[in-house]
């Protein structure tokens, strides 16, 4: 993976050789050009006049694009650990409950209700 100043080296070596007679602007457009697309998308909507500028905002992208990269690994980097430690106390059985252990049952609340004035017909369907 070409960087960007190795980039802007070879873009400098080609343009003397090539001896082409561009403005700064020109120039500085065809380097944009040249950049990897994901730079060149971030770069290309900027007023930039040479290729110094170009280049600038060009690193500036890219070590967004490296802190984005390295704070997304961190975070799944995070992720994984937090799932693996969960994952190690999942094993775990939950305790047995006896029954012993339930809340004694109280009839006033488990009973069926009845409707106050009326029997409900549809019991004796079932």
């Amino acid at each position: 993976m070409r960087t960007v100043t190795a980039y802007t080296e070879e873009f400098y070596r080609l343009a003397s050789w090539c001896d082409l007679s561009l403005t700064e602007e020109q120039q500085a457009a065809k380097y944009i050009h040249g950049l990897k697309y994901p730079i060149q998308e971030r770069v290309v909507f900027q007023n930039l006049y040479s290729v110094d500028e170009a280049e600038n905002k060009a690193m500036k992208v890219k070590r967004l694009q490296n802190n984005a990269l390295s704070f997304k690994n961190s975070a799944e980097r995070t992720f994984n650990d937090t799932r693996t430690q969960q994952g190690s106390t999942s094993n775990k059985q939950p305790p047995v409950r006896k029954a012993s252990d339930a809340p004694p049952a109280n009839p006033a609340t488990t009973s069926t209700p009845s409707i106050k004035g009326k029997e409900n017909p549809y019991a004796s369907l079932g």
